[in-house]
């Protein structure tokens, strides 16, 4: 998608200190651009580890109460190594990643029933 705008969690994260309020205000500073940027019509992509549907809940109603748009859902499940190396590589700040085989494990597949169009799963 190289023409697509992207809404990168990780901007509003990179350089904040790691407590609940920040990352609570990243999370609204994200979905609040994800709003304006939807609304300009243009093709958008949202980069965000939602591994729950209660956590994707909020950008999908905010997407459909701003954008009267398809709504396309993908799903990169990388291996365990790879999330490891690419968590290392984003989150320099922490050094036990170990949680990476954990966040496979509650990884909840979307589906359309949450609200999607479509939904396309990559085993990376």
């Amino acid at each position: 998608l190289p023409d697509a705008i992207k809404i990168d969690l990780y901007d509003f994260q990179k350089d904040s200190n790691v407590t609940i309020e920040n990352i609570v205000k990243s999370y609204d500073d994200c979905k609040n651009a994800l709003i304006e940027t939807v609304r300009t019509g243009k093709d958008v992509v949202l980069e965000h580890t939602l591994l729950m549907q209660k956590r994707r809940l909020p950008y999908i109603e905010a997407v459909r109460q701003n954008c009267d748009c398809k709504l396309i859902c993908i799903v990169l499940k990388p291996s365990a190594r790879k999330l490891q190396n690419r968590q290392k590589k984003r989150y320099e700040y922490r050094p036990d990643i170990s949680h990476a085989k954990e966040m496979l494990n509650i990884l909840e597949i979307p589906s359309k029933d949450e609200g999607f169009d479509e939904i396309i799963v990559i085993d990376d």
